[in-house]
């Protein structure tokens, strides 16, 4: 993952790059490869990388040939092979990131390229010659983007507890969305538990003005229902077929890869897939309590040894759990009562010192 922010000023004061810089230093954890700033007038965007695809050449913000539009963006678009191929004829490319993908697909259908799109992300794109800045969050969501409005002022960024480093951002709590939590578990999009500070909506983008201040949000994908009774053979063949052709997809990378196994039917698929268009064996890692009634260990081993992978299993005891929920409130930055989160984090520590990316089930 990599970490995304940026500032415009509507009164068209020039962007404090220090301050810009500071919450850039607060999604450090996001992306240890990298990081860059631009700031020119009014605006500013900054980015923290996560090296996947090109780790030499993919260096973020990232600009088109006449520096006229920017880009800093986190995730992956899975399909930027194809969409490179549709704009060989147009663009000579300077690098092999999905980044310049995204951005000269921009140069080339404007914000309608988020129509191509297969994968997770958010994004922002600054097209200076029209004073436009997009901010942009995935179809269904896997990638966060937070933002806020006062007065003259806009910022975005990755994390809450990193917008919250504006310090002219007040922390005010909305007391509908304590209700909603207490209701749900977690707080639901496009609020946030603070006032004036909010969630952008997977499948939508807005459009910022950066000179005039308008603010335009528009949805740019909606899933169409198609109720249909095919054969149950048809049905599985179908759903075979796209399983494989979209793990295969999501491996393009230039990074070790691992998945996350916990022995489970949605997890085991993709370790099997994988299995299937990886060169060597697949590494997978599952976590588990000292708590037998609690662990998960077994199903995973037993997944393990069916598809052959090269299995790596870690276990911790309740304890460190509970010692673990102030750093999680930090990078939730927000109430959340999923209890998954708490193994998702250990089976994340553990992986990293292996591989750089995971795929899991969910």
């Amino acid at each position: 993952m990599c970490g995304i922010a940026g500032i415009v000023n509507f009164n068209g004061r020039p962007v404090d790059a220090q301050e810009l810089a500071r919450v850039n230093e607060a999604l450090a954890h996001r992306g240890p490869d990298g990081e860059g700033i631009y700031c020119q007038g009014n605006v500013g965007i900054a980015h923290r990388r996560l090296a996947i695809i090109d780790p030499q050449t993919g260096s973020q913000p990232f600009f088109s040939e006449d520096r006229k539009l920017i880009l800093s963006y986190n995730g992956e678009v899975y399909n930027y092979y194809e969409i490179r191929q549709e704009l060989r004829a147009d663009h000579n490319f300077r690098s092999r990131s999905d980044t310049e993908v995204v951005l000269n697909a921009y140069q080339k259908w404007g914000i309608n390229c988020l129509e191509r799109f297969r994968g997770m992300f958010a994004l922002a794109i600054y097209d200076s010659r029209r004073e436009r800045l997009y901010l942009v969050r995935d179809r269904v969501g896997i990638k966060p983007l937070y933002y806020a409005r006062l007065d003259d002022r806009f910022a975005f960024a990755s994390e809450l507890g990193a917008l919250l480093h504006f310090p002219w951002l007040p922390r005010d709590i909305e007391t509908q969305s304590v209700a909603n939590f207490l209701r749900y578990s977690y707080v639901p999009t496009p609020a946030t538990i603070y006032k004036r500070i909010y969630k952008l909506e997977p499948g939508h983008y807005l459009e910022v003005d950066t000179r005039e201040g308008r603010i335009r949000k528009e949805r740019y994908w909606d899933l169409r229902m198609n109720i249909e009774e095919p054969r149950r053979q048809d049905f599985l063949e179908a759903l075979n077929s796209k399983l494989d052709e979209t793990i295969q997809i999501y491996l393009r990378s230039d990074v070790p890869f691992g998945c996350f196994l916990s022995g489970g039917v949605d997890s085991s698929l993709v370790a099997a897939l994988m299995a299937r268009h990886l060169q060597g064996r697949v590494r997978t890692f599952s976590i588990g309590f000292d708590e037998p009634e609690h662990s998960e260990l077994p199903y995973g081993a037993e997944a393990s040894r069916v598809i052959g992978t090269v299995h790596h299993e870690k276990v911790v005891s309740s304890q460190l759990a509970i010692d673990l929920l102030q750093r999680m409130v930090i990078h939730f930055g927000e109430p959340f009562a999923d209890s998954s989160a708490v193994p998702s984090y250990y089976v994340s520590r553990e992986t990293c010192g292996h591989v750089k990316m995971v795929l899991s089930g969910d």
